[in-house]
């Protein structure tokens, strides 16, 4: 892993063997730097969903209303499975920033990787769960959470959020003040009735326009053919059998990179995941 330039440590980073994510993604990032010190090692944390395994959710049993709660009473708001931040209440933004900051204090991380943005800046994602104004109150409170966590983060830290995305009116662009650099999920995944062809083009110019002015571009994608199932994102595309020809498929996506890089502009095509259990062909 020491040779690859960036690096995020996912949600569930050692937490099984060190019995916490923040222990084990610690763990796993002095690993890292003491084989290659200049490699950017990134804390993964959710804007949005209460992912277990984290011991700094303790802290939300003392916060009043932590979560959204749905018009008839369900808080698993997310896919059915856990519980998603109300970002409208300060206290539960307080608590999510002490966390990254405290994190981010630490030598062996470079920064945190922020997901979930776009459940946050999607005006349809749970407005018939909790109604339109709450949505607009969640949102609001997201971007004020984003400007305290850029006011509080040590200057020599890096922000990378999972945000670039053509389904959004400005393709996430304005949110981008926050951020050193976007994670790219979905660049090809149509939404919102344009044309696989409008969609694809309006996201190659959002991520021509932040990476030259200087954003980092962090462009993962699949090799296998599209998911008509499941999250139909980019990273979620089919397995790719053993011994297939994946030089076309691989030739177009490094194509696709080629016309949106810039100097900070990083590149991974794969199947999948993960490489445990033979997961992945390539």
């Amino acid at each position: 892993m020491s040779g690859f330039p960036l690096i995020t440590l996912e949600k569930t980073t050692g937490s099984r063997t060190h019995g916490s994510t923040e222990a084990g993604s610690l763990a796993a990032a002095k690993a890292i730097k003491s084989v290659n010190e200049d490699t950017c090692v990134l804390y993964y944390r959710n804007v949005m969903c209460n992912y277990s395994g984290y011991k700094t959710n303790d802290g939300l049993r003392d916060i009043p209303g932590a979560f959204l709660q749905g018009k008839d009473g369900n808080r698993k708001l997310h896919r059915g499975v856990r519980e998603i931040y109300d970002l409208s209440n300060p206290d539960v933004r307080r608590w999510w920033v002490d966390h990254c900051v405290e994190m981010a204090s630490h030598d062996e991380i470079d920064g945190i990787f922020l997901d979930g943005n776009i459940k946050a800046l999607e005006p349809a994602y749970l407005r018939a769960e909790i109604g339109a104004e709450k949505k607009q109150e969640v949102t609001d409170g997201y971007f004020s959470m984003m400007q305290d966590l850029k006011d509080r983060i040590p200057p020599h830290k890096m922000l990378l959020a999972n945000v670039i995305r053509a389904r959004l009116t400005d393709s996430g662009l304005d949110t981008m003040r926050y951020f050193d650099g976007s994670y790219l999920e979905g660049i090809e995944s149509q939404a919102n009735g344009l044309t696989r062809v409008e969609y694809l083009a309006k996201g190659i110019d959002a991520v021509q326009s932040a990476a030259r002015q200087g954003k980092i571009i962090a462009m993962s994608i699949g090799l296998g053919d599209a998911a008509l199932t499941g999250l139909k994102i980019d990273d979620s595309r089919k397995k790719v059998a053993r011994g297939a020809n994946i030089q076309p498929r691989l030739e177009y996506c490094l194509a696709l990179f080629l016309i949106c890089a810039e100097k900070y502009s990083y590149f991974l095509p794969h199947d999948g995941y993960s490489v445990n259990n033979n997961d992945s062909a390539v």
